[in-house]
């Protein structure tokens, strides 16, 4: 099996452990609190726990105060600053990788513009238009 699907299977796993042991927490919560409080209110003590965290998470998750300009002035910046650096990124993984063709490439790519600037120049442009 690939790498990537052994870790979607242990992410469905975690996710269905984590539900089931929160599950046995509040039911163990429910047994120890049934002696003082009674099976009903115990019971409705944690669920009311319960809602309360779930309700305080999607409070965090939303956060209603932050107005939409904000965020999207965040997501722009965010995403302005992954593909900065993607083409540093994507250049440097090549160089690790194969070592030998990015001096070749470099060398040809040197030799090029010395030779002939302008028309290195053009097929740069060229190549920039075309992938815009």
């Amino acid at each position: 099996m690939e790498k990537a699907k052994l870790r979607l299977l242990a992410a469905v796993g975690g996710a269905l452990f984590g539900f089931a042991g929160a599950l046995s927490m509040a039911y163990a919560l429910v047994v120890v609190l049934t002696p003082v409080l009674g099976l009903a209110w115990a019971t409705v003590s944690v669920g009311a726990v319960l809602i309360g965290l779930s309700c305080l998470c999607l409070y965090f998750f939303l956060l209603p105060y932050k107005p939409a300009e904000a965020e999207a002035q965040q997501a722009e910046s965010l995403a302005a600053e992954t593909l900065a650096d993607l083409p540093f990124d994507t250049v440097q993984h090549i160089v690790k990788k194969h070592p030998l063709s990015a001096v070749a490439i470099a060398l040809a790519a040197g030799y090029v513009v010395a030779r002939d600037p302008e028309n290195a120049s053009r097929g740069v442009q060229r190549v920039i238009a075309g992938l815009l």
